[in-house]
């Protein structure tokens, strides 16, 4: 599961993890389970919680592929 506090946030991708099945395949044993790749993303706090007062605190967490979206410009 994704935290509710970074969705719809932009973070920065800081690492590449493993790959591993999407868990609901795994559960039922599927034999066309697909893997799925996990990432170490870097959100600033700032971005986070309203009115943070600290510009450099950063909070990483480890998000799947499937909820990663393009940053837009």
């Amino acid at each position: 599961r994704t935290q509710m506090y970074v969705r719809g946030v932009c973070g920065t991708i800081a690492a590449r993890t493993y790959e591993d099945l999407l868990p609901e395949d795994e559960a039922w044993n599927r034999d066309d389970a697909q893997p799925e790749q996990f990432y170490i993303v870097r959100f600033r706090q700032k971005d986070l919680w309203d009115g943070y007062p600290f510009e450099n605190d950063t909070l990483q967490t480890e998000l799947p592929d499937r909820w990663l979206e393009p940053a837009g410009d």
